[in-house]
């Protein structure tokens, strides 16, 4: 994978800056890309006619490799990061610790039964880590600039993901959109 300010394929761009998280709660600049796990991932796909290969006898179809931006589910926001909302609203990551996504993993059994050697391998799936963090929330003061402790919260850091988009938490509002003035037509 390709991670976001790494140098990129021929033909690729990287994350517009104005429309990355379009539409969240809290402000996030391309920068953070990383930590939602999105990156320039490779993919190949088949080309042309399956030609039946003179070595193996199998049927192969020529590959080519192409690049596709994706999210994962390996959350990583760490300690000292800052994000600022829409609604004067602004939180620190205090403590940390990274979500992983499922893993495959291989697991033998042995079965005996006949005398002879069986082993089977099934796929199975690690469970998936959602991570951890603690989060200090602040409110803007009057004086520009300045800012006051209000909360520290746990949550993990999918639950973390899921308020910078919406501003909530288990139900709870911490940062609201703001809504644009009604128009009085005055």
């Amino acid at each position: 994978m390709l991670a976001y300010g790494q140098s990129l394929p021929e033909g690729y761009y990287p994350l517009p800056e104005d429309g990355f998280c379009r539409g969240w709660t809290f402000d996030l600049g391309r920068h953070f890309a990383a930590s939602l796990d999105i990156g320039l991932r490779r993919r190949r796909r088949g080309i042309g006619p399956k030609i039946k290969d003179p070595a193996t006898g199998k049927m192969k179809q020529k590959k080519e490799s192409y690049y596709v931006w994706t999210q994962g589910a390996g959350f990583g926001f760490d300690v000292g990061y800052t994000v600022n909302s829409k609604a004067r609203v602004m939180l620190q990551v205090i403590s940390a610790t990274l979500a992983t996504g499922a893993k495959p993993q291989k697991n033998e059994t042995n079965d005996n039964t006949d005398g002879g050697m069986a082993i089977e391998t099934e796929d199975k799936f690690t469970d998936r880590n959602p991570g951890q963090a603690q989060v200090q929330f602040y409110r803007a003061k009057t004086i520009p600039g300045t800012w006051e402790k209000t909360r520290l919260v746990d949550m993990t850091q999918d639950d973390l993901v899921r308020l910078l988009i919406t501003g909530m938490h288990k139900g709870e509002v911490f940062a609201a959109m703001p809504t644009e003035p009604a128009n009085t037509g005055g």
